[in-house]
């Protein structure tokens, strides 16, 4: 199951990677390039895209699992090397998973049900292929700490640890975990060894968090993170959680749950820390760089996913002992297990292959169908050129020091300087704007040439004598090119990007009103929109959900 899981993985994200079509990739080279920058040069710095300090993906979200990924990066420094971190690291949550099945069960075969559960749930699979995204770490990293919670105790502040690394949103589920995952299971819990976990989890995220505040200041952060934006704004305007991705319930959210995540109703704690998770999901609005479709960047959703897999392994196995338990002939105990096995891998199975179609995944070992041209143009960069190119090409050239996107962020990064600010540039022959600006450059010179992109170089250090005129006025930009395909999911190995579900007009989104914030607004008079929440929602006559921005391919919103 994990080879065929894995060459399946590898060989999508591969084809993805080749057609320039991840999940987004401007958010993907903004992550490459700070790996990139801290494995190779030992800085942590990006200028491939706009908007953010150099050091936003720390000090605003504070991922020390990017530190791990630039190690690894060492070995093979390319995008696929980094999507291969992702997908190998996720990959390795089978082994706890595994443990969970074993611990479970008391027997060998919980070693399959452990693996079938986590590897057999699509989503999975989705995280894996996300464009790099931190966040999609926490799976594999809080479903070790749920096999280490029942384990020898020493395993505990590792693993721990392990959870911390990915993103901030993973600091209270440490303790949560340790809470909703008793040893010896709730029905006769270890109390002794239940509190030394949990002793074991606070200190390590005290101290944690201790040590990530002095490193990188909260107040100094440089960017505002969704999550602190949506928990910010969470019951304003009379406490009123409206939920935006109740839209996206049976395309997005039950895909958690159904048909294996159903063994996780046998273990309700944290299958309901779990709901508990997407339900916060569903509060956040529209356009807040939260997708809410296994095609988009449902990352977010990886911390809720852990949950879930952990409930439905502990459950299938609580539901197989009492079966074994039970005072049968051997035969029947055996044949009673068998089908409960046969079940559970044939409802995997189906579910996956329609997973597997849907998602336009491959099978085996293959070779990309079609391979971008800006790539082959990329290569034929001399190594301490400063390459400037289009936004839709900047994964290209996220394996550089210095390189910039023409509408993105060489505007932000270097506003006084335009093309002069490098060295090289690819530019689209469809773009007659960006042509002429690259050819009045002194010194340009034609170096290469993929129909319809070109390579060209000029002087070093010689102003951009259009830069002015061109930033008041803007680009023209041409669209998606993708060779002999018409859409990108006639590519191989690319799905549709279907967006989420939103609500009818005129049907407003359902909302949970929060009893004590209601009352504490009613004694200080009627409520009225809260300038300080994304919504400024009151829970007065309720505005329809519109579609609001909702992100795509090659789009600008960040991960």
């Amino acid at each position: 199951m994990a080879w065929f899981w894995t060459q399946s993985a590898l060989s999508t994200s591969w084809a993805r990677i080749a057609a320039l079509q991840p999940v987004e990739t401007y958010a993907f080279a903004a992550y490459q390039q700070i790996v990139h920058n801290l494995a190779l040069n030992g800085v942590f710095e990006q200028t491939v895209h706009k908007g953010y300090a150099n050091a936003w993906a720390w000090s605003g979200h504070r991922s020390g699992t990017l530190y791990l990924a630039s190690w690894f990066y060492r070995l093979d420094p390319s995008s696929l090397g980094l999507a291969r971190f992702q997908i190998l690291t996720v990959l390795a949550g089978v082994l706890p998973a595994m443990g969970l099945g074993r611990q479970g069960l008391k027997h060998p075969a919980g070693w399959a049900l452990g693996a079938a559960l986590y590897l057999g749930t699509p989503p999975v699979m989705a995280m894996a292929l996300q464009d790099y995204q931190d966040l999609a770490l926490a799976l594999p990293a809080l479903v070790f700490l749920a096999w280490s919670l029942r384990a020898h105790w020493a395993w505990v502040p590792i693993a721990a640890l392990c959870a911390l690394l990915p993103r901030e949103e993973t600091t209270p589920l440490v303790l949560v975990m340790a809470l909703s995952w008793p040893p010896g299971g709730w029905r006769s819990p270890h109390w002794k060894r239940w509190a030394l976990n949990l002793g074991l989890c606070a200190a390590v995220t005290l101290g944690w968090v201790g040590a990530t505040e002095a490193m990188a200041p909260a107040e100094e952060a440089a960017y505002q993170m969704p999550l602190s934006d949506a928990v910010g704004g969470l019951g304003g305007g009379g406490g009123v959680i409206f939920l935006d991705g109740w839209s996206a319930l049976e395309s997005f959210y039950l895909d958690m749950a159904w048909p294996s995540g159903v063994w996780g109703l046998l273990n309700p704690i944290p299958m309901l820390v779990s709901a508990g998770l997407a339900l916060f999901h569903m509060s956040i609005p529209a356009g807040h760089a939260v997708d809410r479709s296994w095609t988009g960047h449902c990352h977010h959703i990886a911390p809720g996913l852990a949950f879930g897999v952990v409930a439905s392994i502990g459950g299938a196995s609580w539901l197989m002992s009492k079966l074994s338990a039970l005072r049968l002939p051997a035969v029947g105990r055996g044949l009673g297990i068998a089908g409960l096995f046969l079940l559970l891998f044939a409802t995997i199975l189906i579910r996956f292959a329609a997973f597997a179609e849907q998602h336009a995944l491959l099978t085996g070992r293959y070779s990309p169908a079609w391979t971008h041209p800006a790539w082959g143009l990329a290569a034929q960069l001399p190594d301490n050129a400063i390459p400037i190119v289009p936004v839709r090409l900047s994964l290209v050239v996220a394996d550089r020091r210095t390189s910039y996107t023409l509408n993105g962020s060489l505007r932000n990064k270097a506003p006084e300087m335009g093309l002069a600010a490098g060295s090289h540039a690819i530019v689209d022959t469809r773009e007659p704007d960006t042509m002429r600006r690259v050819q009045a450059m002194p010194g340009a010179t034609l170096l290469a040439e993929e129909t319809p992109f070109q390579l060209w170089s000029w002087q070093v250090g010689r102003p951009d004598p259009s830069w002015t005129r061109t930033e008041a006025r803007g680009t023209q930009t041409a669209p998606e090119f993708l060779g002999p395909f018409r859409n990108p999911e006639e590519i191989p190995g690319v799905p549709a990007h279907v967006t989420a579900p939103v609500a009818q007009k005129g049907k407003p989104a359902p909302s949970i009103r929060i009893p004590w914030r209601d009352q504490e607004v009613g004694e200080m008079g009627p409520p009225g929109p809260d300038p300080g929440t994304q919504h400024g929602r009151s829970p007065g006559p309720i505005p329809p959900a519109g579609p609001g921005p909702q992100p795509g391919r090659g789009g600008q919103t960040g991960p």
